[in-house]
């Protein structure tokens, strides 16, 4: 079944959508992390809260390496296989519904920082397993700068839905590209 392509106002670039989200979410963590670590009493880092609390710090990092490590090659036919969408000019156009969007996708960054980092560090008392968060988010960060060089690569832009767009819509899955640069149409030339 082939996916609809069609020009929308919700669609953003996949780049800066994943590092201000990243960001977002690091400056929340950070932020719980910091009281978290201000107001405890002890690190539980006695008994089992220990093997735990390191399990966490070093398992969930290396969790996400592994996905960005061992699906990059699918990731990259991903982006290979993004519709191309045509009306370059309309969607570019529409920068403040972008702006929108990106101020949202933000948001969403901050509240999943909040909720797992607080949920590991003040209301588990681990706060060193929730390093883990800030360390799986610049491992993110990392490979949003990998995407955006394979934009320069290949010439193109990635934009997608927003997941405060696309959450539980499987019609809203996918990537979309548009040309780096608008070509030059020389007169006379076709």
């Amino acid at each position: 079944m082939a996916r609809k392509t069609y020009v929308t106002k919700d669609l953003v670039r996949v780049v800066p959508m994943r590092r201000r989200l990243c960001v977002a979410a690091l400056a929340a963590t950070a932020a719980v992390e910091a009281t978290a670590f201000a107001t405890v009493d002890d690190l539980g880092f006695e008994g089992t809260g220990r093997l735990a609390q390191a399990a966490l710090a070093v398992g969930l990092p290396a969790v996400f390496a592994s996905f960005e490590l061992f699906g990059w090659k699918r990731q990259v036919r991903t982006f290979g296989d993004a519709v191309q969408i045509v009306p370059v000019p309309a969607l570019l156009a529409r920068e403040g519904e972008q702006r929108r969007l990106l101020r949202k996708t933000s948001l969403f960054g901050v509240c999943l920082g909040v909720t797992f980092s607080q949920v590991l560090a003040i209301q588990a008392d681990w706060p060193i397993a929730a390093l883990g968060c800030v360390a799986a988010l610049l491992i993110v960060l990392v490979s949003t700068e990998r995407i955006r060089a394979w934009e320069r690569r290949n010439g193109v832009h990635l934009w997608a839905f927003p997941p405060t767009v696309s959450w539980g819509q499987a019609d809203k899955k996918g990537y979309y590209s548009t040309p780096a640069v608008d070509p030059v149409v020389t007169p006379g030339t076709s």
